[in-house]
């Protein structure tokens, strides 16, 4: 078995539906990991921007690569205006309600972009309170960043209060959120993509036949990251682990505007008009085929197959005629089939007029396993 197949065996064990990792070992090891990146000697802003760097290279993997923890990259503040780039926060303000954004990697036609992506509400405080005031300018010094990226790369020792609690090893806290992605039925496969590092996502293959805009997407992982998060605040509380963490992890807070809407969140633009800051949604990116069909060309395809079936029919039947009425009507329930199943034409499909009764059951031989589509029974025999 080679490399790749064993990781892709691997990832399967992960995927949708899988077992989440477990919520109180996770939150004990973090507690554990909050408290050894910070040194004596730290001002209370530089142990908040600490945090900070750590929870972003967290959220974006970084921290995969254990032999890599050396050389991670140093975050900085832009300024509301500034365009998206890597290793990159800025603020976001509407309404007098501030939010904090990251740059989050899309790969889209082989290239990569940068889109900005809302922290989450756990965490929102904090990242206010620890992003610098300075309109362009590194979280932490230099010598403050070699310093955290030294103590990630330590042996974490377990605290002597916490040494009742279970725990996890340091590589199995770095991998939470994307065993957490892997393993999430609501998410769909092209936030997966976005959201996953590389090879992590099973199907990966499914861009080619899916497509999916970044508002969208962004939606769903900030939907997502609002779900992983509160696992381990409800096993903080249950727990009680609050009083190891530094920060507090806020559960109900006031979300500005843009954050509102259901189903999608814009990428904003701040632009000046006559003195004033204006917030303006930028055109979304698409990730995925570009073979994705428009609703309207489906409607026209499938009445031009019901006019062209319609056509066919004849009183009087020849051969010839009968034969292609025949073809065209079977392509018909066919492509009816497809749609209303979600079937792969690649797969066997077969209808079985004897199995129940006078009503067509239509099957499907998927994997090894024999599927039934009943509910479109009843419209394939119109």
């Amino acid at each position: 078995m080679s490399k790749f197949t064993a990781q892709q065996k691997r990832n399967r064990a992960n995927n949708s539906g899988g077992v989440a990792p477990d919520a109180q070992l996770i939150a004990t090891t973090l507690a554990i990991a909050l408290h050894r990146i910070h040194r004596k000697g730290d001002s209370e802003t530089v142990r908040k921007r600490k945090v900070a760097c750590f929870l972003i290279w967290w959220m974006t993997h970084e921290l995969l690569d254990i032999e890599a923890i050396g050389n991670l990259p140093r975050l900085k503040r832009v300024t509301g205006n500034s365009e998206c780039q890597p290793h990159a926060l800025r603020p976001v303000r509407m309404n007098n309600i501030s939010w904090i954004e990251y740059a989050n990697a899309y790969l889209v036609k082989g290239a990569v972009e940068y889109l900005w992506q809302p922290i989450p509400d756990a965490f929102i405080s904090l990242f206010i309170d620890a992003l610098p005031s300075g309109s362009s300018s590194p979280l932490l010094t230099e010598k403050q960043h070699k310093a955290l990226c030294e103590d990630l790369g330590r042996k974490w020792k377990t605290l002597g209060k916490l040494s009742s609690h279970a725990r996890v090893r340091k590589d199995r806290l770095f991998r939470y959120w994307l065993h957490m992605g892997q393993s999430d039925p609501k998410l769909s496969t092209i936030a997966k993509s976005v959201m996953l590092t590389r090879h992590q996502d099973h199907h990966h293959s499914a861009k080619a036949y899916q497509r999916e805009g970044s508002d969208k997407i962004r939606f769903k992982i900030f939907e997502a990251h609002n779900r992983y998060v509160k696992r381990l605040v409800d096993a903080i509380r249950l727990h009680e682990l609050k009083g190891y963490f530094p920060f507090q992890f806020e559960q109900r807070v006031k979300r500005p505007q843009y954050l509102m809407q259901s189903g999608s969140i814009p990428q904003l633009e701040r632009r000046q008009q006559n003195g004033t800051y204006t917030h303006v949604p930028a055109e979304p990116i698409y990730v995925g085929s570009d073979r994705a069909l428009s609703v309207d060309e489906v409607r026209q395809f499938f009445h031009s197959l019901s006019d062209a079936v319609r056509e066919a029919h004849c009183d009087t039947w020849t051969k010839e005629s009968l034969r292609h009425y025949y073809n065209l009507r079977t392509y018909q329930i066919t492509f009816q089939f497809l749609i209303l199943t979600g079937v792969r034409p690649t797969h066997a499909i077969s209808i079985e007029l004897a199995s129940v009764l006078t009503v067509a059951m239509p099957w499907c031989a998927t994997k090894g396993a024999i599927a039934q589509f009943g509910f479109v029974t009843f419209f394939l025999m119109r």
